[in-house]
Formats: C-alpha cells, structure tokens, sequence
C-alpha cells in the first residue's frame, strides 16, 4: 500500500509505503481516518495463497508508522476482511467474515483494534450464519451494522439489521420482511434526525413495485412501514436524514435521465415529489444532494451529451448542473454550473 501526502499547492509533503509481499492486496478503506493525534489509519485485506487476514497501521502525522499488526493471517485461518472504520474509543473496527462451526457457510466477524494496536475483541455473528456485511454506521458507542446475503444472490427475503456496541456486543439482531415480492434488495441504514433509523432496500428497483422504507427506533422495533411508488429501473443515489426527523430520498428517472426528489415526513407521509429537467432536456442523472442552512436543499447532477462531429468523429460534452429547492422541493430553473468539452 503506497501513500502521500500533498500540500495546499498540490506539492508532495511526504510519502511512505506500507506492507509488502504479501501486503495488503485490497484498500479496506474509502479514505484514511485521522487517529485523533494528526496521524492516521490504514488497512488492508491480505489474502496470502490459501490463507487470509488483513494489516492495520497507524501511522504519525508525518506517514510513519507507529504500528502495524497482522489479523488473522495465521496459517489455515479462512477469515477474511472487506471493511474498516474508527472506532469510537479512538481505535479502528474491521469487518470480514469467518467460517461457521459446521464449515458450511460463512459468519459476519468483527475485530476492534485499540489506539494502540492491541486487539480489544472479537464477535462472531453465529445466529446470521450465510449473510454478510453490506455496511457499517458509526454510532455514539458502537455501530449499526446492515447484513445482506452472499454475492447478492436472490431472493432476498428480508433486511437484516444488527446493533453492536462498543464492547462487543449485541444487543440486538433484527430481520425486516419484504413487503412485497418484487421489492428485494440490501439494507442502507440511515440515522434519523431526531433518534432511531430509516431502514431502505436496494439502490436500484429494476421491476415495478414500491420503495419500501421501514422507520425502527433505536432498539430496532418498528415505529412504521411504508411503501412508495417508484418509476420503473429508478436508481437511488442520496438517502439524506432532514432536520424535522424526515428523510429526503433523491435518484435519477431513466429514458431520458432527469432528477428526482421525494420528501418523506417523520410520520411516513410522501406528499412532496419532484422530478427536475434542464432547459435543453439534456439527460442529468442526480448524484448527490446536501442540506442547505435555510431548510432546504441542493441537488448535484451530470449529464453527458455525445454529437458526430465529422467522419469518423464524436464530440463528448459533459456538463455539472445544480438544482438549490426550498424546504418544499420548489425551485427554479437548473443552473448550469460547468460544461467541459
């Protein structure tokens, strides 16, 4: 694993490599968290020929390393890790899976590591035995935990939700039928504003049938269920918690592609949805929404266009479009941030 560092000016402050044969063959993280000290975190699955495991680092604020460990990477050991993230007592969780007692299927398993590199504990999820990590949300001591089956395979009868606390362990483990058969699809688990979780399915819904969102309070009981129509092969790209305890869910509507924003309230109501369009109909894909200060929002797309430009000739031009709505999704024209031929 190679690493660097760059200054405001983009020059190069340091740079450090990490690891080495067989060193960690798969980036476990989206991005290097800060340990807390201006130094950071590393790790890194590493698969050695029929074994597996994964390396941690932490290094200072100059890239160098402070300590590194090996997890379980012992010889025969079949666990293997897929994620990471801090942990809130200023260590770091990683995530994988580890065989099952009877050999024939796979549990979720977890390792919290401490500041200093010493390992905390482990949990192995035995009662889940067959599904795997789909995501992992920090929370004020411990974590949400999304659980999914293997290689996505369907059907898929139900979400799984898990909450693990900082010691390790479970309070509880909590499975959320489909509503509907032609709603399946993986647990996201987004934080609600005033306490408790939204609970959504896939990312995208490629046969018709309603979004289902299920809204759980904090021990996981169901506080409501609802299901919303969507249009068909919608693909959902921001899942954003409001201030009043709703949940703005925001994605792209296909043939032509065009933005579209439904407002949920924290009773489950749907009654503000808004599809957004450029003035030249140019097809714009939503790919992320943020909270604005007075209550409302901004809406981020792209859209590509291509034309023939001659024999044998194709002219790309990709443009970034922003949509800034009040609190009701009501706004004006899009504006056209940036056009790059």
């Amino acid at each position: 694993m190679f690493v660097l560092r760059l200054g405001p000016d983009g020059s190069i402050g340091w740079t450090h490599g990490f690891g080495g044969y067989p060193g960690p063959a798969t980036n476990l993280f989206d991005r290097m968290p800060s340990d807390g000290t201006g130094g950071f975190f590393l790790a890194g699955g590493m698969p050695t020929h029929d074994d597996f495991g994964a390396q941690a680092f932490r290094t200072d604020s100059s890239g160098k390393s402070v300590w590194g460990e090996n997890i379980g990477a012992a010889a025969g050991d079949r666990t293997s890790f897929q994620g990471a993230i801090e942990a809130p007592q200023g260590g770091l969780l990683l995530w994988g899976q580890t065989p099952h007692a009877s050999g024939s299927a796979q549990d979720p398993y977890f390792v919290d590591l401490a500041h200093g590199g010493q390992t905390l504990w482990t949990r192995q999820f035995t009662t889940v035995s067959g599904q795997q990590v789909a995501g992992v949300s920090a929370l004020d001591g411990g974590w949400l935990v999304s659980l999914e089956p293997p290689f996505r395979s369907f059907p898929a009868s139900a979400l799984v939700v898990a909450r693990l606390d900082s010691g390790g362990a479970v309070p509880w483990i909590r499975s959320y039928p489909y509503g509907t058969a032609n709603n399946q699809g993986f647990a996201t688990v987004v934080p609600a504003a005033n306490g408790g979780f939204f609970v959504l399915g896939d990312d995208s819904y490629d046969d018709p049938g309603p979004i289902q969102v299920i809204r759980i309070a904090s021990d996981g009981s169901v506080l409501w269920r609802n299901g919303y129509t969507a249009p068909r092969a919608l693909r959902l790209t921001a899942k954003l918690p409001t201030a009043d305890g709703g949940l703005l869910l925001g994605g792209t509507v296909p043939s032509p592609d065009r933005m579209l924003a439904l407002r949920i309230t924290s009773t489950g109501d749907a009654s503000l949805a808004r599809t957004y369009v450029t003035p030249s109909n140019a097809q714009t894909g939503l790919d992320f929404a943020l909270p604005t200060a007075d209550g409302g929002f901004l809406l981020a797309g792209s859209s590509s266009v291509s034309s023939e430009c001659g024999f044998s000739c194709i002219e790309n031009k990709a443009a970034i479009y922003l949509v800034k709505t009040d609190a009701y999704l009501q706004t004006g024209a899009l504006e056209r941030l940036h056009v790059e031929p």
